[in-house]
Protein backbone atom coordinates (compact mmCIF):
# COMPACT_ATOMS: atom_id res chain seq x y z
CA UNK A 1 0.00 0.00 0.00
CA UNK A 2 1.55 3.70 -0.65
CA UNK A 3 0.02 6.68 0.92
CA UNK A 4 -3.08 7.95 1.08
CA UNK A 5 -2.87 12.16 -1.23
CA UNK A 6 -5.15 14.67 -0.39
CA UNK A 7 -6.29 17.04 -3.12
CA UNK A 8 -6.83 20.51 -1.29
CA UNK A 9 -7.08 24.26 -1.96
CA UNK A 10 -4.01 26.90 -1.46
CA UNK A 11 -4.00 29.68 0.55
CA UNK A 12 -1.97 33.26 -0.22
CA UNK A 13 1.66 33.29 1.41
CA UNK A 14 2.78 29.95 2.72
CA UNK A 15 0.79 27.45 1.50
CA UNK A 16 -1.41 26.33 4.19
CA UNK A 17 -5.06 24.10 4.20
CA UNK A 18 -7.81 26.33 5.07
CA UNK A 19 -11.63 25.13 3.60
CA UNK A 20 -12.88 23.78 5.90
CA UNK A 21 -14.49 20.42 3.95
CA UNK A 22 -11.30 18.97 3.68
CA UNK A 23 -10.39 19.63 7.13
CA UNK A 24 -12.92 17.01 7.45
CA UNK A 25 -11.13 14.86 6.00
CA UNK A 26 -7.94 15.80 7.53
CA UNK A 27 -8.87 15.41 10.74
CA UNK A 28 -9.66 12.19 10.10
CA UNK A 29 -6.75 10.90 8.66
CA UNK A 30 -4.49 12.30 11.42
CA UNK A 31 -7.35 11.19 14.41
CA UNK A 32 -6.64 7.47 12.53
CA UNK A 33 -2.79 8.21 12.08
CA UNK A 34 -3.17 7.23 8.47
CA UNK A 35 -0.24 8.47 6.35
CA UNK A 36 -1.00 11.16 3.91
CA UNK A 37 0.61 13.68 1.70
CA UNK A 38 -1.09 17.28 0.60
CA UNK A 39 -1.21 17.92 -2.96
CA UNK A 40 -3.00 21.90 -3.40
CA UNK A 41 -5.35 22.33 -6.21
CA UNK A 42 -6.28 26.14 -7.37
CA UNK A 43 -9.97 26.11 -7.60
CA UNK A 44 -9.84 26.69 -12.16
CA UNK A 45 -7.64 23.38 -11.77
CA UNK A 46 -9.65 21.70 -9.80
CA UNK A 47 -12.38 20.35 -12.43
CA UNK A 48 -10.01 19.20 -15.05
CA UNK A 49 -7.60 17.70 -12.85
CA UNK A 50 -10.40 15.15 -11.23
CA UNK A 51 -11.77 14.86 -14.32
CA UNK A 52 -8.33 13.39 -15.86
CA UNK A 53 -7.98 10.67 -12.80
CA UNK A 54 -11.51 9.38 -14.56
CA UNK A 55 -13.87 10.60 -11.33
CA UNK A 56 -17.51 11.11 -12.60
CA UNK A 57 -18.95 14.42 -11.12
CA UNK A 58 -20.98 14.45 -8.28
CA UNK A 59 -24.55 14.66 -9.36
CA UNK A 60 -26.27 16.63 -6.87
CA UNK A 61 -24.15 20.12 -6.26
CA UNK A 62 -20.72 21.27 -8.07
CA UNK A 63 -19.60 18.21 -10.44
CA UNK A 64 -15.87 18.60 -8.68
CA UNK A 65 -14.91 19.03 -5.35
CA UNK A 66 -12.51 19.47 -2.90
CA UNK A 67 -11.81 17.28 -0.98
CA UNK A 68 -11.12 14.28 -3.36
CA UNK A 69 -8.26 11.32 -1.99
CA UNK A 70 -5.94 8.78 -3.60
CA UNK A 71 -6.11 6.92 -1.07
CA UNK A 72 -3.47 3.98 -0.29
CA UNK A 73 -4.57 1.48 -2.94
CA UNK A 74 -4.79 3.55 -5.76
CA UNK A 75 -8.79 4.48 -6.15
CA UNK A 76 -10.02 7.99 -6.30
CA UNK A 77 -12.93 9.36 -3.93
CA UNK A 78 -14.05 12.53 -3.82
CA UNK A 79 -16.33 14.28 -1.74
CA UNK A 80 -15.33 14.41 2.04
CA UNK A 81 -18.83 12.26 3.51
CA UNK A 82 -17.89 9.54 1.23
CA UNK A 83 -14.19 9.81 1.79
CA UNK A 84 -14.70 9.48 5.81
CA UNK A 85 -16.98 6.16 4.96
CA UNK A 86 -14.24 4.70 2.88
CA UNK A 87 -11.63 5.32 5.06
CA UNK A 88 -13.67 4.22 8.05
CA UNK A 89 -13.79 0.71 6.07
CA UNK A 90 -10.48 0.91 5.42
CA UNK A 91 -9.16 2.16 8.47
CA UNK A 92 -11.84 0.41 11.21
CA UNK A 93 -9.71 1.50 14.61
CA UNK A 94 -10.06 3.97 15.68
CA UNK A 95 -13.84 4.09 15.34
CA UNK A 96 -15.40 7.41 14.16
CA UNK A 97 -18.19 6.45 15.30
CA UNK A 98 -20.33 6.89 12.00
CA UNK A 99 -23.58 4.80 12.82
CA UNK A 100 -24.07 7.38 15.86
CA UNK A 101 -27.86 8.79 15.90
CA UNK A 102 -26.17 12.13 17.07
CA UNK A 103 -23.71 12.51 14.29
CA UNK A 104 -26.60 12.42 12.01
CA UNK A 105 -28.79 14.84 14.38
CA UNK A 106 -25.05 17.63 13.91
CA UNK A 107 -24.65 16.76 10.09
CA UNK A 108 -27.91 18.07 9.65
CA UNK A 109 -27.84 21.22 11.58
CA UNK A 110 -24.26 21.86 10.78
CA UNK A 111 -26.29 22.08 7.11
CA UNK A 112 -28.60 24.04 8.40
CA UNK A 113 -25.90 26.64 10.17
CA UNK A 114 -24.01 27.17 6.87
CA UNK A 115 -26.73 28.64 5.15
CA UNK A 116 -27.22 31.48 7.26
CA UNK A 117 -23.80 31.90 7.66
CA UNK A 118 -22.99 31.76 4.07
CA UNK A 119 -22.94 35.75 3.60
CA UNK A 120 -20.65 35.98 6.90
CA UNK A 121 -18.36 33.14 5.63
CA UNK A 122 -17.61 33.41 2.09
CA UNK A 123 -17.25 36.82 1.15
CA UNK A 124 -13.81 37.36 2.65
CA UNK A 125 -12.13 34.13 1.21
CA UNK A 126 -11.32 35.41 -2.15
CA UNK A 127 -9.81 38.72 -0.39
CA UNK A 128 -7.96 37.44 2.36
CA UNK A 129 -7.69 33.33 1.48
CA UNK A 130 -7.13 32.57 -1.84
CA UNK A 131 -4.74 33.35 -4.34
CA UNK A 132 -5.05 34.42 -8.18
CA UNK A 133 -6.95 32.93 -10.44
CA UNK A 134 -9.02 30.92 -7.59
CA UNK A 135 -9.87 34.02 -6.06
CA UNK A 136 -11.67 35.41 -9.73
CA UNK A 137 -12.80 32.01 -9.99
CA UNK A 138 -14.21 32.10 -6.54
CA UNK A 139 -16.08 35.30 -6.74
CA UNK A 140 -16.88 34.56 -10.50
CA UNK A 141 -19.11 31.24 -9.18
CA UNK A 142 -20.17 32.43 -6.12
CA UNK A 143 -21.73 35.73 -7.94
CA UNK A 144 -23.27 33.06 -10.23
CA UNK A 145 -24.65 30.91 -7.22
CA UNK A 146 -26.03 33.88 -5.58
CA UNK A 147 -27.27 36.32 -8.15
CA UNK A 148 -25.19 39.50 -6.83
CA UNK A 149 -21.70 39.92 -6.09
CA UNK A 150 -20.10 38.88 -2.68
CA UNK A 151 -19.72 41.99 -1.70
CA UNK A 152 -23.53 42.40 -2.00
CA UNK A 153 -24.43 39.38 -0.68
CA UNK A 154 -22.42 39.89 2.54
CA UNK A 155 -23.79 43.12 2.86
CA UNK A 156 -27.53 42.20 2.40
CA UNK A 157 -27.03 39.14 4.52
CA UNK A 158 -23.99 38.86 6.58
CA UNK A 159 -23.05 39.89 9.37
CA UNK A 160 -25.35 40.16 12.24
CA UNK A 161 -28.43 38.82 10.29
CA UNK A 162 -26.52 35.64 9.10
CA UNK A 163 -25.05 34.76 13.34
CA UNK A 164 -28.96 35.35 13.86
CA UNK A 165 -29.81 33.02 11.33
CA UNK A 166 -27.91 30.68 12.92
CA UNK A 167 -28.74 30.69 16.40
CA UNK A 168 -31.39 28.43 16.71
CA UNK A 169 -29.48 25.62 14.33
CA UNK A 170 -26.29 26.40 16.86
CA UNK A 171 -28.15 26.20 19.92
CA UNK A 172 -29.48 22.41 18.90
CA UNK A 173 -26.60 21.85 18.60
CA UNK A 174 -25.00 22.38 22.01
CA UNK A 175 -28.18 20.94 23.21
CA UNK A 176 -27.19 17.46 21.73
CA UNK A 177 -23.37 17.92 23.24
CA UNK A 178 -25.34 18.90 26.50
CA UNK A 179 -27.50 15.75 26.80
CA UNK A 180 -24.84 13.81 26.09
CA UNK A 181 -22.38 15.50 29.28
CA UNK A 182 -20.01 16.71 26.91
CA UNK A 183 -17.20 18.04 25.25
CA UNK A 184 -17.46 15.55 22.74
CA UNK A 185 -20.88 14.20 20.92
CA UNK A 186 -20.83 10.79 22.58
CA UNK A 187 -19.94 12.15 25.74
CA UNK A 188 -16.45 12.43 28.11
CA UNK A 189 -14.00 10.42 25.76
CA UNK A 190 -15.62 10.86 22.44
CA UNK A 191 -15.55 7.16 21.97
Amino acid sequence: MSEVLLYDLPSKGRCACWSLNPWKTRMVLNYKNIPYKTEFIEYPDIAPTLKSFGLPPNENYTPYTIPTIRDANGKYIMDSRKIVAELEKQYPEPSLHLDSPQLAKVEELVMKVMVPLRAVILPPIPRNILREPSAEYFERTREERFGMPLAQFEKEQGGNKGWEGATPYLKEIGDILRAEGGPFLLGKTGE
